[in-house]
């Protein structure tokens, strides 16, 4: 989300905030510290499981400014996370999360811990050359970026062409 932060520290400053672009050699220490006065981040979210989103929110993350943290926004809502508890004993598809995520997004909006400012398409191609497996849009039995925990479940998919 690098791109983005200059034009919208611009955007900021063009309506009136003291807004300041930086981006100094420690900054993921100062964001997972705490030290960061605020940040343009990837979310990390589910597009299945509306518990998976919330819960990147629940307050055990919270800890105090200087403690690494992960997910790392700090925020406290002791009734938003109850509501969370309550929905991580349900399967994703089951008829009671809708209500629950409903009741969580109600505070989550209203006290807004986190802004969305855009959506990100990221480009991943797969060479096929090599090798054969990768997830695509015929077989996406798992999401492509590299970086994620289930970046195994790739490398165990693939074969060599020769």
């Amino acid at each position: 989300m690098t791109p983005c932060a200059p034009v919208v520290t611009e955007q900021l400053r063009r309506a009136g905030f003291d807004a300041t672009f930086l981006l100094p050699a420690d900054f993921s220490q100062r964001l997972t510290t705490g030290q960061a006065n605020s940040f343009i981040w990837g979310h990390g979210g589910s597009v299945k499981d509306p518990h998976k989103t919330m819960d990147l929110y629940h307050s055990r993350f919270a800890l105090p400014i200087g403690e690494s943290a992960y997910p790392f926004y700090r925020w406290i809502n002791k009734e938003f996370d109850r509501i969370l508890d309550e929905m991580a004993l349900l399967p994703f598809n089951d008829p009671g999360v809708d209500p629950l995520w409903r009741k969580a997004a109600e505070i989550w909006l209203r006290e807004l811990p986190d802004t969305q400012l855009v959506q990100t398409v990221i480009q991943l191609p797969m060479n096929t050359t090599y090798w054969t497996g990768w997830p695509n849009c015929d077989n996406a039995y798992v999401h492509e970026g590299f970086w994620h925990k289930s970046a195994m479940l790739i490398w165990m998919r693939l074969e060599p062409t020769q």
